[in-house]
């Protein structure tokens, strides 16, 4: 019975490879490298080896670049600190929430003293906006 051979994953990629699966050309991979001061490994011969990590890191790259608009500078940070922005968007949400609900007390107290006569009739102008 014949031994079935398992398909072996790469572990590093060609420039060329990357820069198709990046869709990007070789020299925007380069001025990249060289901008965001990538380490990508080298063979013996100098050659650019590129693994899994840095295609992920590029494929980023690529799509704050191209698809979201980031300039230079913001990707620099973004990559600095990536985490950031997840934690703007979660304080955000928390504000707009925040400030929702103190929108209702306000609401819930206007109409409180509306009822009870406690309003004068100037402070009726902004009691619901």
């Amino acid at each position: 019975m014949p031994l079935r051979k398992k398909p072996i994953e790469k572990m590093y990629f060609s420039p060329k490879e990357v820069a198709e699966a990046v869709g990007e050309d070789l020299h925007t991979l380069y001025y990249w490298e060289e901008t965001f001061d990538l380490q990508i490994a080298r063979g013996r011969g100098g050659h650019r080896r590129y693994t899994k990590r840095d295609l992920e890191l590029l494929n980023l790259i690529h799509s704050l670049i191209r698809e979201r608009k980031y300039t230079t500078e913001g990707v620099k940070q973004y990559l600095q600190y990536p985490d950031k922005e997840r934690n703007r968007q979660k304080v955000l949400i928390n504000l707009r929430t925040s400030l929702h609900e103190v929108e209702e007390m306000l609401k819930a107290m206007n109409a409180y003293k509306l009822a009870h006569g406690k309003v004068t009739t100037e402070d009726r102008e902004d009691l619901f906006e």
